[in-house]
């Protein structure tokens, strides 16, 4: 590789990590219910228990926004409402490595062929099993984190922590100070 072309790949490498850091915290959801307070809601404490919410419905199930609707059943709950921002921290995340994969792939498909500058003629080749290394680091990782963290496992989770009271271990050592905003 040359000079030049290893240079880009190092600031592509450091733009990606930068881009990976903005997966850890996403943006307010859209659809995300308001923080009004509706009588209804003002007249429910916040020791309401799982027990007494209706019954958890699946992803499928429901017509809106998953997490807006499980933010609006899980309101005054703050433990739920934590694993809820994780599973959407690690979707965005998922969907993150993906995009940037796309991206890194795109560049270095675009770098791939001869160039001649006044200074000689180069030739970049990438093997297939470089374009392989590539998928398979981000793809893994991003489809990994899309299916280890999707809503259906979502609904697994709060279904458990409904019956039981508490997070699976799983759930609750990934948690971290700024899913409980």
């Amino acid at each position: 590789m040359t000079l030049v072309v290893r240079k880009w790949v190092v600031v592509g490498s450091w733009c990606l990590a930068g881009s990976a850091a903005w997966a850890q915290a996403p943006a307010a959801l859209p659809g995300a219910p308001a923080a009004t307070v509706t009588p209804a809601a003002a007249a429910t404490t916040l020791s309401e228990t799982p027990a007494t919410l209706p019954a958890l419905q699946r992803p499928n199930e429901v017509k809106e926004s998953y997490k807006a609707y499980l933010y609006q059943r899980y309101a005054h709950d703050k433990e739920a409402k934590a694993a809820i921002h994780l599973f959407a921290r690690k979707q965005t995340g998922g969907g993150l490595w993906l995009g940037t994969g796309a991206v890194a792939i795109a560049f270095v498909a675009s770098q791939t062929g001869t160039k001649t500058t006044s200074s000689g003629t180069t030739t970049v080749n990438v093997t297939p099993l470089g374009y392989g290394i590539l998928v398979g680091l981000f793809g893994g990782v991003g489809v990994g984190k899309l299916l280890r963290f999707s809503n259906d496992k979502l609904f697994e989770t709060l279904l458990e922590y409904d019956q039981r009271g508490h997070l699976p271990n799983h759930v609750v050592n990934r948690l971290r100070t700024r899913d409980y905003k």
